[in-house]
């Protein structure tokens, strides 16, 4: 049972795309870059998503541990948050990340 979500925007860029796009700060674009990697298929293409899929299924996305990896982004997110001089926007975005992860974590 795999989530089956839009991978696009209504503009029919990815979701890698529309935030890297949203990203200046070179930290924030990083993580970013992490998340959503290119040619990802489960859900929206990020890791939060391919947690879900994990947790329900029990089953590696892509012979990797996506748990592991969540857990490490919600560190680096949390540390540019309170590091790094973000606009309002990317703060916004950086939040929202963090976020979602977290609530994806919240099954384990």
């Amino acid at each position: 049972m795999g989530l089956k979500l839009k991978l696009t925007t209504s503009t029919g860029g990815s979701m890698r795309d529309t935030y890297l796009g949203q990203a200046t700060n070179k930290a924030l674009w990083n993580v970013i870059d992490q998340l959503y990697r290119p040619k990802a298929t489960e859900g929206d293409g990020g890791t939060a998503d391919a947690i879900r899929v994990q947790i329900a299924t029990g089953k590696l996305i892509g012979g990797r541990d996506h748990i592991q990896k969540g857990l490490q982004r919600i560190k680096n997110l949390e540390r540019i948050l309170k590091e790094q001089n973000l606009s309002s926007s990317e703060r916004e975005l950086a939040q929202k990340l963090l976020d979602d992860l977290r609530r994806a974590l919240e099954g384990i």
